[in-house]
């Protein structure tokens, strides 16, 4: 019985660490709202700014414009081209618990985000 609760106990961390730090292009497609109060350097302004992310690895926002996204486990970079040439924005995907919905951390200090809505 002992055996059986530790190993039970070993698959929900390994679930729970794997469910954590890992994302999909599909987990994560969907459109996201930012909740900043202030300018984000290289990022969205204080306005109300959406991020649409598709599971083709492109995405559209009204800071970057169009572009391309690449995942690498709980980080995800979005690239995109401006009026100097080409850029890019790499940051963290949050996946609190219990129901919460996926988050694209924006500055994690302040705790501005991009929250899926959709």
């Amino acid at each position: 019985m002992k055996k059986l609760a530790i190993l039970t106990l070993i698959c929900l961390t390994v679930f729970w660490l794997y469910r954590a730090n890992y994302f999909s292009s599909s987990s994560i497609e969907g459109l996201y709202i930012n909740n900043n109060k202030a300018p984000v350097l290289e990022g969205p302004s204080a306005e109300v700014d959406t991020l649409k992310i598709n599971s083709d690895f492109t995405f559209e926002n009204n800071t970057w414009g169009k572009g391309t996204y690449r995942l690498a486990g709980d980080r995800i970079t979005f690239s995109y081209k401006y009026e100097y040439g080409e850029a890019s924005y790499s940051t963290t995907i949050d996946r609190p618990l219990f129901g919460q919905t996926i988050r694209i951390a924006l500055n994690s200090d302040l705790e501005y985000y991009y929250e899926k809505i959709k």
